[in-house]
């Protein structure tokens, strides 16, 4: 649930990143079939991380849409765990009755757990298809790593692995 819950708000925290640090602009998007022009720190409160990640952050970073793409489908799932998490239904609960495939502790107990952040991971990586990876991203430890950080190392001093 952690793994689930942490890797989505770290989608979300991304996306508002881009909208706010490095895109600042107003926000053009299509809402219940008509066009809104959003202020971009009205666009953070706004907008779900979905919409940012389908319609906003690819005008920032100049690619496609994720959407109908394999990493699109990596997202959902992310997103319906983080949402099954977070809004825990009864039927997640299975009081008294059989073990569900598809029920939200059944899913979590049954896969890799390293899989969300491996999602949240991707998408971040699929915006910098068209340019170079920002500094955190290239010097990020990969998912799962047993890297650990040297506490008595200066500022911007080596890891230890």
């Amino acid at each position: 649930m952690v793994s689930a819950a942490f890797s989505f708000n770290a989608l979300e925290a991304f996306c508002n990143y881009a909208i706010s640090r490095t895109w600042r602009q107003p926000v053009d998007v299509k809402r219940k079939k008509t066009r809104e022009t959003l202020h971009h720190e009205d666009a953070e409160r706004a907008l779900s991380t979905e919409e940012k990640l389908k319609s906003v952050l690819p005008k920032i970073y100049n690619v496609p849409t994720p959407a109908g793409k394999s990493i699109w489908e990596r997202f959902i799932r992310l997103m319906r765990a983080r949402d099954a998490c977070v809004h825990i239904k009864y039927r997640d609960q299975y009081p008294m009755s059989k073990v569900d495939e598809e029920s939200l502790f059944y899913q979590f107990l049954s896969n890799d757990p390293l899989e969300f952040p491996r999602s949240a991971t991707a998408m971040i990586e699929y915006f910098f298809a068209n340019s170079g990876k920002p500094r955190w991203l290239l010097e990020m430890p990969p998912v799962g790593s047993n890297y650990q950080v040297n506490p008595d190392a200066p500022p911007g001093g080596a890891p230890v692995t």
